[in-house]
């Protein structure tokens, strides 16, 4: 089934910098650079990469040509990349920080130190259980 749903258009087909997470009809007419729907893969950096020097090139064009609504989206366009680009930076940072140990020490002398606060959740079910050994 996952296999099928792949080569389908729509949730999980793989698109320019990432993967398409929208199941029904494309909202963005297939501008999946700047979708929401695009969840991005820092695997696929070229392709954002190569669309935003392919989309700066263009806007230089446009402008010589005095197209100015051309070259506007164009810059929405390089604007859109640089936030998939960035967005793919922050998940190889996550990435890399969800393989670090954390070591937490609490350095304050000793009479500074509080104890863990415990919920009264983990109270009560304490209670209960002490309450249980007592009916034995």
């Amino acid at each position: 089934m996952l296999d099928e749903a792949q080569v389908k258009v729509g949730a999980l087909t793989e698109v320019l910098g990432g993967s398409c997470v929208v199941a029904n009809l494309c909202p963005a007419k297939f501008a999946c650079i700047g979708c929401a729907g695009n969840a991005p893969d820092p695997n696929k950096r070229y392709q954002v990469e190569t669309k935003r020097k392919w989309a700066q090139e263009h806007a230089v064009w446009a402008t010589t040509e005095g197209l100015r609504a051309e070259e506007r989206q164009l810059m929405m366009l390089v604007q859109d990349c640089d936030l998939m680009l960035e967005e793919m930076s922050l998940i190889e940072e996550a990435k890399r920080n969800a393989d670090q140990s954390i070591v937490i020490r609490d350095e304050r002398p000793p009479h500074e130190q509080r104890l863990p606060k415990t919920s009264s959740a983990s109270l009560a079910i304490g209670a209960l259980g002490a309450q249980e050994k007592r009916n034995r």
